[in-house]
């Protein structure tokens, strides 16, 4: 799943676009191997950054590529899961990446609830092109979550 949003300068209101823009939100769970591409194309990165936080086994991390001036944040957010009565606590890698000044990428394996709380308006002032605060905001979700948990 490919989704993009785009915050208004104006009312600071984020809303689902279709155009890649500086200042967008691209949200990935789950994509497709064209999704992918396109992403990569459309925004010229490598598809190695995206593909890491894909792979269920990545660690927590941070990778920077000079080349392009893209920066990768792997952060591992805690999920739960039904195994027939009972319940499992893990983890899953997120994949969060800061390209250029232009993008802010988030992918995941599955839908978290962290990102489905952004994306129905629960987490209120996100704006999409102030890339450090989404960060800070999505850590402090995920840290949240931690707690929520116990």
């Amino acid at each position: 799943m490919l989704e993009i949003y785009q915050t208004d300068l104006k009312t600071n209101e984020t809303k689902k676009t279709t155009e890649y823009e500086k200042g967008n939100w691209i949200n990935m769970i789950a994509p497709t191997e064209s999704e992918i591409k396109t992403v990569c194309e459309k925004i010229n990165i490598q598809e190695d950054f995206i593909r890491y936080a894909l792979d269920s086994e990545e660690k927590a991390r941070i990778d920077i590529e000079d080349e392009d001036n893209t920066i990768l944040f792997i952060v591992d957010v805690p999920i739960r899961e039904k195994d027939g009565d009972s319940m499992i606590y893990s983890t899953m890698p997120i994949g969060i990446i800061f390209v250029r000044d232009d993008y802010f990428i988030t992918v995941s394996l599955k839908q978290n609830s962290i990102i489905q709380d952004i994306t129905k308006s629960k987490m209120k002032n996100i704006i999409t092109y102030k890339k450090s605060r989404f960060l800070l905001q999505l850590l402090y979700a995920n840290s949240s979550l931690y707690l929520t948990l116990l």
